[in-house]
Formats: structure tokens, sequence, C-alpha cells
């Protein structure tokens, strides 16, 4: 089972701000092409989904007041606390798919953050919004992809946002139509849909991704 990539670039030094501030949910998600109401859901997702990480690595700071500093604690939250938060999202949290989904997170998040003890940017509120604002779009994501499978579509369309921050791989897949139960080839990963995470795709083809399908 690969590890959940939407956290990998914060441990990998690939680019000169890779401890980047969190943008602002509504920032993050507005310029995508999608519905008021599909913005809406990703930030409400990302906010409920925040407060879980932002706890969990509280509980790891090595300063805080509790004196409980303890990345086993954190482990232990996370493992209570996630699924919960998905239940939130998605009534499909049940779902094999959400259920792996969130072992890796658990996992990725907790060696992450042993790993950086030191760094305060590890256990940060930071790094708690940057983790759950692409968390929401993978969740949301895959639900929406199965909502147009049991709707009856049968193609699926990668759009792109286009604007200077998007990624030579991802323009290069504008317009690209296929089978909606294939995965995208995007520059070599494997995606279902953007966001995607479970056929160990490059995280710089995951991270911070804000391109979307439409459906046919």
């Amino acid at each position: 089972m690969a590890l959940n990539p939407n956290d990998e670039l914060n441990v990998l030094n690939r680019e000169e701000d890779y401890k980047r501030r969190a943008v602002p949910f509504p920032e993050f998600y507005r310029p995508m092409g999608i519905g008021r109401e599909q913005k809406e859901r990703r930030i409400k997702a990302a906010e409920r989904l925040s407060d879980v990480f932002a706890a969990a690595l509280w509980l790891a700071r090595p300063d805080n007041e509790m004196a409980v500093a303890n990345v086993g604690m954190m482990l232990m939250y996370l493992q209570s606390e996630l699924m919960k938060a998905y239940a939130d999202i998605t009534d499909r949290y049940e779902m094999q798919w959400y259920r792996e989904h969130a072992s890796d997170v658990i996992n990725e998040v907790t060696d992450a953050t042993q790993r950086h003890i030191d760094d305060p940017y590890f256990t940060s509120d930071d790094r708690a919004d940057l983790i759950a604002e692409n968390e929401a779009n993978s969740l949301i994501g895959y639900d929406e992809l199965q909502n147009a499978i049991d709707a009856g579509f049968t193609l699926k369309t990668w759009n792109g946002m286009l604007d200077k921050r998007e990624r030579d791989s991802h323009i290069a897949m504008e317009g690209t139509t296929i089978p909606i139960e294939q995965p995208f080839d995007v520059n070599g990963s494997f995606l279902m849909m953007p966001g995607d995470w479970q056929f160990n795709p490059d995280p710089a083809e995951v991270v911070n991704c804000r391109c979307w399908l439409t459906f046919s």
C-alpha cells in the first residue's frame, strides 16, 4: 500500500518554500472550475480535517503546555478521530478506499512528524491546513467519481487551472477523455482522478493539485 502523498512534499525538500504557509481554504478552491456547491463542500471538509490534524500535531509538540508531547498519542488520536471526520465528509466513509486511505494518511503524517519532531513546522497549524486542503480534494474527488459511476456516466475528462501555477504534466492532460473506470496516465503516474494516491503516484503529480473531472 502506498503512503498517502498529500503530505510528502512537506518532507521532501524539492522547493525552496516547501514549508510554505497553507493557502486559506476559500482562496485555494475558488479558482477551480467547479460549481459553488462543490467548492463549499471542499472548504467545509478542509475545515473539519484541519481541526483533526491540528489537534493531533499539537499532541506531538515538544513545548505544549500539558507536557504530554508524544508522537504515540498523536497516532492514537488520529486513529480515533480521522474516520469520524471522513464520516462527516461523505457517507461512503465505510468503503475500503476510505479506510485504506485513512490508514495511509495516519502512517505518513505520524512518520513525517516523528522524523522532524525538532522542526516547529511539522507540528504547526500551517502544516495541518496544508494537509487538510489536499485531503479534502482527494476525498471529495473520489466521492464525485463514484457518484458519476453510480449515475451511469461512462467517460471522464481531465480539466486544469491553466494558470502560472499549473504543472506542465497537468497542462498536457487538459481535455483528455478516457473511460470512467480507467486511470489517467499523468507523466507516468496513474490517477483515477486528480489527487488520487492508490497507484503509488509521484507526489509531485498529486500535492496541491486543483484539477478536476467532468463526466459524460
